[in-house]
């Protein structure tokens, strides 16, 4: 295989690498925001949201969404479906598996906030699914 080739293929992989990894990155508040839930921790999942999330929604008022949405508590596992991410911005499209019914669509949208990514919305959504 000529050199120019292997530099070429090497080169192409460090990107695929360096795109996944950031991208896992920046998925990661979701993964442990999903395991707090799951874990009951609900104070540790609302401290991964953003400023403006809490400015919206009060730790309280959050207590009631996750109260009204029990799978996002107690649940079969997740999988994450889509991953998309802009600049600062984010989509993370989780497929959560309910004990109780049909698997559930779950859209957290993030934002980069002091160079951490935050969570900035959460949408129930399994028409989508």
């Amino acid at each position: 295989m000529p050199r120019s080739l292997k530099v070429i293929l090497l080169l192409t992989g460090l990107v695929v690498a360096l795109k996944t990894h950031s991208l896992s990155a920046a998925a990661r508040p979701v993964k442990e925001h999903l395991g707090f839930l799951a874990s009951g921790d609900v104070y540790a999942a609302y401290a991964l949201t953003s400023r403006e999330f809490k400015d919206a929604l009060s730790l309280d008022e959050y207590k009631n969404f996750v109260v009204q949405f029990p799978f996002l508590t107690k649940n079969k596992g997740y999988r994450f479906r889509e991953r998309s991410f802009q600049g600062n911005t984010g989509k993370v499209k989780v497929v959560l598996s309910s004990l109780s019914g049909p698997a559930v669509l779950v859209v957290f949208t993030l934002v980069k906030e002091n160079g951490k990514w935050k969570i900035i919305s959460i949408a129930i959504n399994p028409k989508e699914l």
